[in-house]
Order: structure tokens, then sequence, then C-alpha cells
């Protein structure tokens, strides 16, 4: 892996006894600000702040007295873990790109394939996602020969405040038999604007050749912050159509808070259980409408 190096211009002030670091991220070969970069603040295994850099690339911190290392990570750069000691000594560093092994460009004269659950009844269901959450969908493969995923659709019920969406094609991991999200694929990042204009069919078209793993794979849709907005609400900014199923296809992280995966409809069904002693009722289980094209 290579040595990462990000440009950082730091200016310190403190408000009200909140100290609070604004720091600038840029791209070493261009000089140009890595707007949506993922800063996540640690300490000790323990995530204590997150935020994401914006438009200029610069983000501010406000909880550094606890920070032990700091992580900034952004599609088609590797992970940077910056220590505490090189956090504040250093103003300036530089972001390289990861190195990307070369693919096989894959032309196919097949017929494009819908996989997923695009076309599953909604039956008036949805889920909704906040600022830097994410929303996962397990896709399997069962269509047994060599494919690519050129598109990911989805379908978007209602947009309560603009906002940035990330797309992302995540590998599967398996954990004790259940399967989870693992490494993302893409090394391209697709950005998709919507407002309360936005309902109904989204497409992203990917703009890379990438293979239809034989495990499957999985959708990850996280919510950005949309530059020059002010946010007028928590959470649920954006709403997903589903449809009412007991599978496990449906997991949640947050962005800022969490490194692990929740398997959404496995909990509910156990902490409901756990709760009242009974089985969850079946509108309660849902599972976003979400789909790949392949061929």
């Amino acid at each position: 892996m290579l040595r990462l190096i990000f440009l950082v211009t730091l200016f310190s002030f403190c408000i009200i006894g909140n100290c609070q670091i604004q720091k600038k991220v840029l791209e070493f070969d261009s000089n140009k600000p890595l707007e949506f970069s993922t800063i996540l603040a640690w300490s000790g295994s323990k995530i204590i702040e997150g935020t994401y850099t914006g438009e200029n690339g610069v983000f501010i911190l406000k909880n550094t007295i606890r920070l032990d290392s700091l992580q900034v990570s952004n599609i088609g750069y590797d992970d940077l873990i910056i220590s505490k000691q090189d956090f504040i000594d250093n103003d300036i560093f530089y972001l390289k790109r990861s190195v990307q092994n070369l693919q096989e460009i894959f032309i196919s004269t097949k017929p494009a394939i819908d996989v997923g659950y695009i076309d599953e009844r909604n039956n008036g269901r949805k889920i909704g996602i906040g600022l830097s959450s994410n929303m996962g969908v397990y896709i399997e493969n069962s269509q047994e020969e060599h494919l690519a995923i050129r598109s990911i659709n989805f379908k978007i019920q209602k947009v309560s405040q603009p906002m940035i969406l990330r797309v992302k094609l995540y590998s599967v991991d398996t954990l004790q038999n259940r399967i989870y999200p693992d490494k993302i694929l893409n090394n391209h990042d697709y950005l998709v604007k919507v407002d309360e204009q936005s309902k109904g069919l989204i497409t992203v078209v990917m703009n890379e050749d990438l293979e239809f793993p034989y495990e499957g794979v999985f959708v990850i849709i996280e919510g950005l912050k949309f530059a020059g907005e002010p946010i007028r609400y928590k959470e649920s900014l954006v709403e997903f159509q589903a449809f009412k199923t007991r599978e496990n296809l449906y997991f949640y992280k947050t962005t800022h808070s969490s490194k692990y995966w929740l398997d959404y409809n496995r909990w509910a069904i156990k902490d409901y259980k756990d709760s009242f002693n009974r089985e969850i009722p079946e509108k309660w289980l849902s599972v976003p409408l979400i789909g790949i094209i392949v061929n």
C-alpha cells in the first residue's frame, strides 16, 4: 500500500471552551479539494466524532482532546491513519491516488438482465436514511456465469430535503454462516443529487468494469449533506420504496458512529421476540427496492 499524504491546512480556534480544528484535504497530483472525504476521529477502538469534507475540502472537528488517531478515506484513495502526534505536528499533507490493478475490459453481447428486487411490489412500504447513514441490500448471484454490473437501480418514495447520495458496491463477507458487507468494489465515486422533485426510479450507470461476484454483491447507499443547504431534519431525509419480507437482506450502519453493520430484519425479529414474547408483525419487516443490471 502506498503511503498516503494529505495536504491539511490547520486553523484552530476555541468557542466557549470547545476547541475546534479546521483542516483541508487536497489531492496531491492536482491540488484539488477532495469533497465528501470521510473523516473519523478515534479514541482507542471507539469513534468519538465523524464528519465529511465540504466543497472546498475543509472539515471541522470539535472533539479533539481525546483523539488518538484520525482516519481519512475517499473512494479511489487508500485509507490514511494519522497518529495524534502527526495530527498536531503537520500542517500540510498530500493525498495520492491508490494504484489500481488493471482489469480486462469485459464486453458482452448478451441481453441485459435485471437482478435484485427493483420489480417487487411496493405495497406502500418505505425505508428512510438520513445524514451519514448507510443502507445496504444484498443481491444474490444466481446466474452462474461471467457477468458485469452495468447499472444500479433504486426507487425513491419521498425526499424531505435535498441531499447527495453516494452509491457503492461492496463484496460479501461471511461471518458465522451469515452475510455482511465487506470491502468496496468500485473505484469511481458515484454521487446522485436528489431533491423534493425526485421520485420513482433512479438509475446510476457504472463507468467502470465491475464483475458480478459469484457470491453476490451488496448495494450500499450513503446519505451525504447537500452542500449549501442547512439541515432541517436529522433523520429520514430520503425515503425509499420497499417490499415486505422476513429475509435477511437489508443492512444498516452509521458512518460516523459505528464500524459494524446491523442485519436489520434479523435484529428486529429477535428484539421484538425478547421484548414482547411474540412474533413481530410482518408489516415491520421490509427491504428497499434496489436492483442491478448485468450482462
